[in-house]
């Protein structure tokens, strides 16, 4: 056989075929022209024996093919091929013209030696221009990511085994988040470079470093702050007389007297009294008095005027500053008691309708 880069017949019988020498060529063209009913397969030897399917691509088409049932032009390359040939496979009527064409070139990619189902056809320079992907989905085990679309400003996140879709920061942070109630925070801790969660304090409570190293909620701290302030105030004479008494140094209420109620049983009260109008009469005693928190005395002073005579004597005034720790969130009631120590002869507080004072402030600690 001499080879060819030219070959022409026409095909109007089964089994009927045309063969090309392609040793040495890089592409072949075939085209097919006429009225026919038939089907022509196209085919390649290596060793002048054994014929395959040669898959050739046509010139309106990115879909490569084995054989056509139609006229058309196609091409092929055909390097490192011996022969090819175009047979008819199938004969029904009419008859068709077939050229065969082989050059030095090679044919279009993908014809044979390439993946025509990959590429599509197109020369390897056209992928490598983005422009010219527009539509379609590109799996994730091809290096793509798997979502058909991706919107502006969306993340990609995985979307079960070996997809990826499009998702918002909030979807996306929701896959990754340690969050379950609001108010919890996420912080940083030790071997979690994601984050772990704090779970969210109670009322009023503040951030606080709990270890050195990490944080955590706490009361917050109130460095003396005064929360609130009670002020009680007393104007009536009161006397203490054995006489009026069953026992005259049995401690009787002098009437000046407040309550408050502590925001926290942590905290403090700081009680300040005045007491106005202290005295006694024609009488060798002196002037008892006490600071009680509801029954229990928390301070008591013993020796206002006092004589070691049967003077009598005003000494007009006393006072405490009390911090008081009653370790309660509960109502409270401060008042303060007198007596005469001789358990005879008359002492006063609030004489002549002098005013005595108590003052309550709550310090938060």
């Amino acid at each position: 056989m001499i080879a060819a880069p030219l070959a022409h017949r026409i095909f109007d019988a089964d089994g009927e075929d045309k063969v090309l020498d392609v040793r040495g060529l890089g592409g072949v063209a075939l085209q097919l022209s006429g009225t026919f009913s038939m089907t022509v397969q196209f085919e390649a030897t290596t060793d002048g024996q054994t014929w395959v399917s040669l898959r050739m691509l046509p010139s309106n088409s990115t879909s490569a093919a084995t054989n056509a049932t139609s006229a058309g032009v196609w091409s092929a390359n055909v390097a490192g091929f011996k022969l090819m040939r175009a047979r008819v496979s199938a004969y029904t009527s009419g008859s068709a013209d077939v050229t065969l064409l082989a050059a030095s070139a090679s044919g279009r990619v993908g014809a044979s030696g390439g993946d025509a189902e990959t590429l599509d056809g197109e020369d390897g320079s056209y992928y490598l221009d983005v422009d010219n992907m527009t539509a379609g989905t590109l799996a994730v085990a091809r290096g793509g990511t798997g979502a058909a679309t991706h919107t502006s400003g969306n993340y990609l996140k995985g979307a079960g085994t070996g997809a990826i879709t499009s998702a918002t920061a909030a979807a996306t942070f929701a896959d990754v988040s340690p969050l379950t109630t609001r108010g919890d925070l996420l912080v940083g801790t030790s071997g979690a470079p994601t984050g772990a969660r704090l779970a969210k304090g109670s009322s009023g409570n503040v951030l606080t470093m709990a270890d050195g190293n990490d944080i955590g909620w706490a009361a917050a701290s109130g460095g003396g702050k005064i929360l609130q302030v009670v002020y009680g105030v007393d104007t009536s004479s009161t006397s203490s007389d054995s006489a009026a008494s069953s026992s005259s140094s049995t401690m009787a209420d002098t009437g000046l007297t407040a309550s408050i109620t502590p925001a926290d049983d942590d905290n403090k009260i700081l009680v300040l009294v005045s007491h106005n109008g202290v005295g006694k009469v024609t009488s060798n005693t002196r002037v008892h008095t006490q600071l009680l928190r509801d029954s229990t005395t928390i301070a008591v002073e013993n020796s206002q005027a006092y004589t070691a005579d049967t003077g009598t004597i005003y000494t007009g005034s006393s006072s405490w500053s009390v911090l008081d720790d009653p370790q309660t969130a509960s109502e409270i009631v401060y008042k303060t008691q007198f007596m005469s120590q001789a358990d005879a002869g008359t002492v006063y507080v609030g004489l002549n309708s002098s005013t005595s004072t108590m003052v309550l402030l709550e310090v938060d600690v």
